[in-house]
């Protein structure tokens, strides 16, 4: 189970891979095959290409389809990351309303004051209250 999907896995030296291209058929459906395999690549995930007798055992699973010659599998491990990297939802950090930092413009004027953030709603938005 990844995400809740059930994902054909095997046991290869050791360890379970999941079948790649499953969980880009099912979990990662929404992104193209390049963004994929260049998040993957991104992320130093390694994929294993299986045996013809394991490519069998895949395509009986139901995992690949019946022409399929190939088949990348990544352990459980990687595949948690790279749908992670996908689906999970981050949010940027939030400053503090009160949140500002010092400035001065090494000008002819020299003009000095307070940069808040939250206050900023336009590139030409200049406060005199900032002034000093």
């Amino acid at each position: 189970m990844l995400y809740g999907i059930p994902i054909v896995s095997l046991l290869m030296d050791g360890q379970e891979r999941l079948c790649l291209a499953q969980i880009s058929n099912t979990l990662l459906k929404n992104f193209s095959y390049n963004e994929i395999h260049n998040r993957r690549v991104a992320l130093g995930i390694t994929c294993v290409q299986c045996t013809p007798v394991q490519l069998e055992l895949l395509r009986r699973a139901g995992a690949m389809p019946v022409s399929s010659r190939r088949c990348g599998m990544i352990t459980k491990r990687e595949a948690e990351r790279l749908c992670k990297s996908f689906l999970a939802e981050t949010e940027p950090p939030k400053l503090p309303e009160s949140f500002s930092f010092d400035v001065y413009h090494c000008c002819a004027w020299g003009c000095r004051g307070s940069f808040t953030p939250s206050r900023y709603n336009s590139s030409r938005f200049v406060s005199v209250d900032d002034m000093i």
